[in-house]
């Protein structure tokens, strides 16, 4: 098993209380719930499109 320190990222662990003017969150709950589940939801609606489609419609709603 793998600890945070094999891969470098311990510098990186408490970045968002060594910059707090950023108000950086120290979790990635808004990306998961507010981002990428309606997206989800969004894509297991039009389950009959194919691979390719659903990728550009990834990419559309990126830059929308």
């Amino acid at each position: 098993m793998h600890s945070l320190n094999d891969y470098g990222h311990i510098p990186y662990l408490l970045t968002h209380e060594k910059y707090p003017q950023h108000a950086i969150p120290n979790t990635t709950n808004a990306l998961d719930g507010g981002i990428f589940s309606p997206l989800k939801t969004l894509l297991r609606v039009h389950l009959g499109i194919s691979r390719e489609l659903k990728e550009k419609l990834i990419v559309y709603l990126e830059n929308h």
